[in-house]
């Protein structure tokens, strides 16, 4: 019997989701210098904000990028099949790898006219610092109380600039990350900035382009979306889901990169997990993965990184998500980064990406998610999260409304861009498959639209397979 049928999913019941308005309208923004001002009313996916930095010539020239091995000429890295976790005290990521590290500056920022003085900036990025690389666009980290202690903006004390040097189309992260929420997985919230600089003497009101702002994960986000919000917060770079590495924490401090100060008991219970998750017998593991993972938070945010066919995860290179040790239940939760590259834009063909199989989606060995794949209880929730993607947010004509109407949105601020980037975003808005001119050994892919319109079909065929 079909699993749809076998599931107790009704096609009608969920054709409704596909009922819902594509987008929803944008209220008005209030005062952003008002106390009332909180982070929802920030984050408006169908929002552009202005915002201005101001740097010093000293600051600025202290903020560049220190380059312990040169990239490649042209924005050009060399391709690696794992991220490498970089040295100690160092950023993860391809970036560190290559021995490029990013220092804060003293800045200002000005936002819709509210002026934050003294705030850290710094660039950011791995992938996409080397498609920037000899550009003034490159992804920022702007830390309000860096130097300024105490200074918040929405009670937000961090801003990520991205410069979707590897999204032409400029909207991977929004569309993105509306996908994870769509099944109940805290994701970061996002909205749009034009960004000017001025170093006096260098820039005056420089124009760098059109940003997407994408919500930090840290302690202010934790205890926002998930309360008590005070458990253990990591960022993976590992290969391979949960790779054991042995019984010190020494082993995994590196990689797993805890943004939280931890206890002696997250650590270990950390080890436990890792431990269990590799080590404990395939019956045992069944019937007990459960009291480790939250289950219903790993088969839904599974569901939206499979039906996305985005590859730079836990898929494929092991990074770009954040894990979080609720306090209460002591169990893990996963939340998504980094969607520049989601909607099948990276590894292996473009046909491998559409029709990528929802059972199994392994492109290379990871042990640890082969055996999440046959335990009932993350397969149930899984199935019926990839059934509600397929039939409500992700069916091709509801996302082709949304490109288009943000298509509408954003394509003043990219003219004002330069007309390369003005061609490479009204070829993604149109679906026309769209080349990359600067990147990582990126081929042609299909834009979000034209994936879409492959991907839908694909998956609720495997879903409604006998």
């Amino acid at each position: 019997m079909p699993f749809l049928r076998r599931a107790g999913l009704r096609f009608a019941a969920a054709l409704c989701l596909a009922a819902v308005p594509a987008v929803a309208a944008a209220a008005a923004a209030p005062d952003l210098a008002s106390p009332d001002f909180k982070p929802a009313d920030f984050f408006l996916p169908r929002k552009i904000w202005t915002a201005r930095l101001t740097l010093t010539p000293e600051q600025f020239d202290a903020m560049q990028p220190k380059v312990g091995l040169p990239p490649a000429r042209g924005g050009q890295a060399p391709a690696v099949a794992t991220p490498t976790a970089g040295g100690a005290q160092q950023r993860n990521g391809l970036a560190a790898q290559r021995g490029v590290s990013f220092d804060f500056a003293h800045g200002d920022l000005t936002l819709e006219g509210r002026v934050f003085k003294d705030v850290g900036v710094r660039y950011k990025g791995n992938g996409t610092y080397f498609a920037s690389a000899g550009s003034l666009k490159i992804s920022l980290k702007v830390d309000l109380n860096k130097y300024a202690k105490d200074q918040k903006f929405a009670g937000l004390t961090t801003l990520n600039f991205h410069s979707c040097a590897r999204d032409p189309g400029f909207m991977n992260e929004v569309l993105g990350y509306e996908m994870y929420r769509a099944v109940g997985v805290p994701a970061p919230r996002v909205t749009y900035a034009r960004v000017y600089l001025t170093v006096p003497g260098r820039h005056a009101d420089r124009y760098l382009g059109l940003f997407t702002v994408v919500e930090n994960v840290d302690e202010d986000f934790l205890r926002g979306r998930l309360p008590p919000g005070d458990g253990a917060l990591f960022k993976p770079s590992n290969g391979a889901l949960l790779a054991d590495q042995g019984t010190a924490w020494s082993a995994y401090a590196q990689r797993y990169d805890a943004k939280t100060d931890l206890t002696s008991a997250q650590q270990q219970r950390m080890i436990d997990i890792i431990s269990f998750a590799n080590q404990a017998p395939t019956e045992e593991f069944n019937a007990h993965i459960g009291d480790y993972l939250d289950l219903d938070n790993f088969g839904a945010f599974t569901a939206a990184m499979v039906w996305m066919s985005n590859m730079d995860s836990v898929l494929y290179t092991g990074q770009n998500y954040y894990i979080y040790l609720r306090p209460d239940n002591r169990k893990l939760m996963f939340i998504p980064w980094d969607q520049d590259e989601s909607w099948g834009q990276v590894v292996g063909s473009q046909d491998m990406r559409n029709n990528l199989s929802i059972f199994a989606p392994f492109v290379r060995a990871n042990p640890v998610l082969q055996r999440l794949f046959a335990v009932e209880a993350f397969r149930k929730v899984y199935l019926l999260k990839l059934a509600e993607l397929t039939l409500g947010p992700g069916e091709p004509g509801r996302i082709a409304k949304q490109v288009d109407e943000l298509g509408a949105l954003l394509r003043p601020a990219i003219a004002d861009e330069s007309k390369e980037a003005l061609a490479q975003f009204d070829d993604s808005v149109a679906g026309r498959p769209v080349r990359h001119t600067v990147g990582i050994g990126l081929n042609e892919f299909l834009p979000i639209k034209s994936f879409v319109a492959a991907r839908q079909p694909s998956v609720l065929t495997q879903l409604t397979a006998k």
